[in-house]
């Protein structure tokens, strides 16, 4: 790993993006990154400072998203691939650092109406809300440019819909709240953004959160309420598929949640809420589950691990699908010259291939990222991954016996922040299921 020169991180400190440093200092912020030469290295940093700061003085005009595409084009699309990931993590993790410290200091929704919503105040939350809205936007955008689908901008593209979307109605409130001053009755708009601001606001900046924390590799870990993280996950999930489908549509009304009383866990929670978002909505997809009902169970496995899994009821993953999508991954890396692994090797070969368990099966389709759902990008399972991951948990992908598809994943529950620790852990609790289910 290669620390960022001195002499080039002013530019991000001038755009208020986060100090990069090095490891030990306040922030402790390292990114993974090519050897490159300090001449190239300044030239990406110079363009992400002009990315970081064009919101600003071209917002009132409109010509935010035509001066992001021109910069893209002057200081991206000339960049080596190393280059460009490089580009890539910088820009969003700047750009989400800057969220976050946006919607950290925004206006609530108390402090507004103590101060009467005056125009100031509220000129003041309308102008954070279009600030945050426009760099998630730019993030995204430029996440896929220089990542070229790659891991980080799938990771990263969700933004674009659940970060924009959800400050959206707030935003349009305090319009109206202000457009309509002395002039009309604002309490129905007044209630309005009362139930949105504030609630908006921190999904947001949770969501921000929990990529922040996945594209740099940094999860800290602290005690929370798992019934509250979940519950929370759970309701997000259900306003977002209300919003897709409709109030009356049973894929909305289908979610159960079951987590033992009192249960505690030390984890990063912007991260695995925003996991759960995932995994339920995935479960509660129509196309793999008509009855929209799903499952949702967490509770203490060991002293020192969790057990959590989310099922639906529909048709369960197909082996013979799966199967098919695999043989043609396989045959890409063939044809590529990309040396193959067991399981690659395994579905090419006729003898070998009815030998291969579903669990083995699903397991290398789900370490790639790939939807399970039709007609999904795979988006949410590289979300899933990268956060099982980052806390040394362990998932298996399975049928459920009596029908429909279950994720399982079993948690570290710890204050012990050693990977190696924290995996033995979870080693452990699955070494006494075994041993439990053979006695």
């Amino acid at each position: 790993m290669n620390e960022i020169p001195d002499s080039i991180g002013k530019f991000l400190t001038e755009a208020q993006g986060p100090p990069f440093a090095r490891e030990g200092s306040e922030t402790g912020l390292t990114v993974e990154m090519p050897a490159l030469n300090a001449e190239r290295s300044e030239e990406i940093h110079k363009t992400v400072w002009r990315l970081l700061t064009v919101d600003d003085k071209l917002k009132e005009a409109g010509e935010t998203d035509p001066k992001i595409a021109q910069i893209c084009n002057e200081g991206v699309f000339n960049l080596s691939d190393p280059e460009r990931v490089y580009f890539g993590k910088t820009l969003i993790i700047s750009m989400l650092t800057q969220v976050i410290k946006i919607l950290d200091d925004i206006a609530t929704f108390e402090e507004l109406k103590a101060g009467e919503f005056k125009e100031d105040d509220l000129n003041g939350v309308l102008d954070s809300l279009a600030r945050a809205m426009n760099l998630i936007n730019a993030a995204c955008e430029v996440g896929r440019q220089a990542g070229r689908g790659g891991a980080m901008s799938q990771i990263i593209a969700n933004l674009n819909h659940d970060g924009i979307s959800g400050l959206r109605t707030p935003r349009i409130c305090a319009e109206i709240v202000l457009s309509t001053q002395g002039e009309a009755d604002q309490t129905p708009t007044i209630s309005r953004l009362e139930k949105t601001l504030d609630k908006s606001t921190n999904a947001v900046k949770s969501l921000c959160q929990a990529n922040l924390a996945i594209v740099t590799g940094k999860f800290e870990f602290k005690e929370f309420d798992v019934e509250d993280a979940v519950m929370e996950a759970g309701i997000r999930t259900r306003i977002n598929i209300i919003k897709a489908t409709g109030e009356d549509n049973s894929e909305a009304k289908g979610i159960r949640i079951i987590v033992e009383e009192g249960l505690q866990l030390f984890g990063h929670k912007a991260s695995l809420q925003n996991m759960m978002q995932n995994l339920i909505k995935n479960a509660g997809n129509l196309g793999n589950n008509p009855c929209g009902k799903v499952l949702v169970k967490v509770s203490k496995k060991t002293d020192d691990t969790i057990d959590l899994s989310v099922r639906d009821f529909g048709k369960g993953f197909s082996r013979e699908k799966i199967l098919a999508k695999v043989i043609e991954m396989a045959q890409q890396k063939r044809e590529d010259g990309e040396e193959l692994s067991v399981i690659e090797k395994g579905v090419l070969d006729t003898r070998l291939v009815q030998h291969i368990t579903d669990a083995r099966l699903f397991g290398y389709f789900f370490q790639r990222g790939v939807t399970f759902v039709e007609g999904g990008k795979g988006l949410g399972m590289a979300i899933i991954k990268k956060t099982v991951d980052g806390h040394q948990g362990d998932i298996a992908i399975c049928n459920h016996p009596e029908g429909g598809a279950e994720i399982k994943i079993i948690l570290p529950n710890t204050e012990e922040t050693d990977p190696i620790e924290r995996q033995q852990m979870v080693r452990r609790a699955l070494i006494a299921e075994i041993e439990a289910a053979l006695s």
